[in-house]
Parts: structure tokens; C-alpha cells; sequence
């Protein structure tokens, strides 16, 4: 995913939580302490030269483009965040500064090249300074299928599944003018409604004939989609108009359209939280992130998966909030901001015996359940029931009161 930051450019830590959309609540403290974990990313702030904030004066520096870097004392090479950092962060962002009175310079992404099993460890970070691609500014395209069906659609989506980047024209609408390399998302309109693809343009406007066939000409941009969802994958619109409400949605109808600078960083932001959820919800019965909705049949990618309606889960989490059935476990109490909202959820019924499509009820087939639980609960084939785990719970935690939903 292209970096929200320019090589070379200096940044203060407000610049920093305004561009990456940081609540409130949830700026400073780690933010302050070096380095931090955000969504699935490592944020590292060192001063190179200079003792640090607190008075710490460590070794970090620069071997040409290869970063020195020391984390904080007392670390451990086995400790569970330096092998996350090490191992599984989904980027790395490089900031330094010469000293605590001057802002920080934004150096590039970087990979961990080697490390030493000292206290407090040392990493060497191999920094990516390639020439900076300006974030620019954002755009919305749009899809409505009722007027338009992007042809194989379904296979384009299998294609991106498998790590291709997809290459499309794309109208927009009444605009005319778009620097090539400018952050767009898609939104599909209309049914099912809600961002369904990101990516780059790849070109200048031009003129093409129209989608509609009429033979008249209409502005086209190339588009280079890093991520196609499948339409049971898309981010809600109701995710848009709950936590970037500062824009109207519901009246963006052309393509094209842009996007102020705090609104698209708030959308960056749950864009990338939607995507890390989907790929964490792998687990068999696991719905989406995302009256009675139609479940659909079984189907083939690398293990067997089941296409869902994702307002399913929505509906289910309105009812039951999200609070795990099983144990009591709520992820916002823990995690605090970050974790609002966060829970899986469980079919009482597995879907693996039915096969066909048939009509899910949010109320009567699905719980709310922490991933643990979830993990525990498909133990057994067929899973096992909520009450079953809970008994388990409460014989090694007696006194607990786990009555719920079942």
C-alpha cells in the first residue's frame, strides 16, 4: 500500500496522528516512547546524534542507506513486539531527528536486514528512499451495477485474491484533470453499497467513448487497483457514514469526485483496519467484517470458504453488541478505541452441511464470540455449542457468571 508520507518531507507528531487519523484518546503515550504499533504498522521515531526525550543516548545512526537502530532498554530479542516488529509488521516507517527540539524527517519504509541479540536490541533496517510518490490528493470513483456490470468482475476479484494488481480504465464523471499517481477508491453504489477497491491512477485523464454505448465521448482515467473485494467483502457504507461523517455520502453520485485531505485519511485508515480484519477472519464459520440475509454456497479459493452477506454480521452485532456470548470478553474494554467494535462471529449452524444458499436470521444463526471461544468452539465437528464451552469456562472459573445469549 502506497505510503501516506513523503520521503524527505518533515513531520511533528500531530502531523503525524492528523494524517493517519489517531483519535484523540489514543495519541502520545506510546506514540512518545520511540516507536509504536498502529493498526498493523511500526511507526519508529529516533533522534540520531543527540540524547532522546527522557535522556537516553543511544548508537542510532546511519551505515549508507542501511538505519542503526537500538528499541527501548531493557528489550529482549525474544520478547513478543521485537519479533512481531521483526517478523509480521505489515510496514515500517522511518522518522529521525538531530534533536528533541526539531521536527522529524520521514526517511522511507524499511526491512529489518539483520539484528543482534543484545539489551536493549539492535536492528538494522534496510530503508527504502526510492523518489517519493506525492499522496496527493484522493479521488472516489464509482460503480453503480444496475447501469453498468464491470466485466469479469469475478475473475478479476480471483486474480487480485492471488496477489495481481489490475489494470482498468475507469470514468470520471465530470473531471477532467487527475495527477497520475493520486490515491482512488472505489465505491460501488446503488446495491450493496460501499468501497469495494483501491488503487493508483496510472495515467492523465483522457477522452473515450462512453460506458453506456451511445457513441458520445466521456473522460477516462487508467487505474491500477491494488485491492478488488468481492461484493460480500465490501466495507460498509454505513462504516463511512458512522466514522467519516464529516462528508456526505449519500449525495456523492459522480465519479471523479474529490476527497478533502481529513476525510481521506480517515478512510485510509478504515480501509486498512477492513482489509487486516478480512485477512484475519479465516476461521471456517467467520463472517466478514461486515429481516434475513441469503448466505451463499460453498466455493474454492486455497481452502474452502463461504460467500456471506456482511450486513449479516452487522445485524448481529446491532443485537448482541460486541461482546463475546461465551466468556464475557469485549475487546474495547481491553484495547480500549482501537478495539471498538472488534468481535467474530459464530453460525450456530455449520455451514459446511448446508451447501446450498439458504436464508440466514442475524438473531437466531449468529453470535458474537471472542476468536479464543471461536477457535474452541470449532474443536468439534460439528462445532460445539455455546453452552458446552461455557460449562467448560465456569468449571475452571468458578464463581463466573456466563449466562447469555446461547
Amino acid at each position: 500500500m502506497p505510503s501516506p508520507f513523503v520521503v524527505s518531507r518533515t513531520y511533528t507528531r500531530d502531523d503525524v496522528y492528523e494524517i493517519l487519523a489517531v483519535p484523540e484518546g489514543q495519541r502520545r503515550g506510546n506514540w512518545e516512547t520511540g516507536y509504536t504499533r498502529w493498526i498493523d504498522d511500526l511507526y519508529v521515531f529516533s533522534t540520531v546524534g543527540a540524547p532522546a526525550t527522557g535522556g537516553y543516548d543511544y548508537d542510532n545512526g546511519w551505515e549508507g542507506d542501511v538505519f542503526r537502530w537500538y528499541a527501548k532498554g531493557g528489550t529482549r530479542i525474544d520478547q513478543p513486539q521485537i519479533q512481531w516488529m521483526l517478523n509480521d509488521a505489515n510496514h515500517v516507517y522511518i522518522f529521525t531527528r538531530p534533536g528533541v527540539r526539531h521536527p522529524f524527517t520521514f526517511e522511507g519504509t524499511a526491512t529489518p536486514l539483520s539484528w543482534e541479540d543484545t539489551t536493549p536490541v539492535l536492528v538494522r533496517w534496510m530503508v527504502n528512499r526510492d523518489p517519493p510518490m506525492s499522496p496527493g490528493v484522493t479521488y472516489m470513483l464509482t460503480s453503480n451495477p444496475n447501469k453498468w456490470d464491470w466485466p469479469d468482475y469475478e475473475e478479476v476479484v480471483m486474480r487480485n485474491r492471488a496477489s495481481e494488481a489490475i489494470n482498468q480504465s475507469w470514468s470520471t464523471g465530470n473531471t477532467r484533470s487527475m495527477e497520475p499517481g493520486s490515491r482512488v477508491f472505489l465505491l460501488r453504489q446503488a446495491v450493496d453499497r460501499g468501497i469495494i477497491a483501491s488503487g493508483r491512477t496510472a495515467s492523465d485523464v483522457y477522452m473515450a467513448a462512453h460506458w453506456d454505448g451511445s457513441g458520445r465521448q466521456s473522460p477516462y482515467v487508467n487505474v491500477v487497483f491494488d485491492r478488488v473485494l468481492a461484493v460480500e467483502d465490501v466495507m460498509p457504507i454505513e462504516t463511512l457514514l458512522t466514522h467519516a461523517d464529516e462528508y456526505n455520502w449519500n449525495r456523492l453520485q459522480a465519479s471523479g469526485t474529490s476527497v478533502p485531505p481529513g476525510v481521506a485519511a480517515t478512510v485510509e485508515r478504515l480501509w486498512r483496519a477492513h482489509l487486516k480484519y478480512l485477512a484475519d477472519a479465516e476461521l471456517p464459520n467467520e463472517v466478514p467484517h461486515y429481516a434475513t440475509y441469503p448466505e451463499g454456497a460453498t466455493k474454492r479459493i486455497v481452502v474452502n470458504a463461504y460467500e456471506r452477506n456482511p450486513k449479516a454480521r452487522a445485524a448481529c452485532i446491532d443485537h448482541y453488541t460486541a461482546v463475546c456470548v461465551v466468556c464475557g470478553f469485549a475487546f474495547a474494554t481491553v484495547y480500549g478505541a482501537i478495539g471498538e467494535g472488534y468481535i467474530h462471529v459464530h453460525h450456530l449452524r455449520d455451514l459446511a452441511t448446508v451447501g446450498a444458499e439458504y436464508e440466514v436470521d442475524p438473531l437466531e444463526d449468529l453470535r458474537p464470540v471472542c476468536p479464543n471461544c471461536h477457535a474452541m468452539l470449532h474443536v468439534e465437528r460439528p462445532a460445539m455449542s455455546i453452552e458446552a464451552l461455557r460449562t467448560i469456562i465456569m468449571r475452571r472459573r468458578p464463581g463466573d457468571d456466563l449466562s447469555g445469549p446461547t
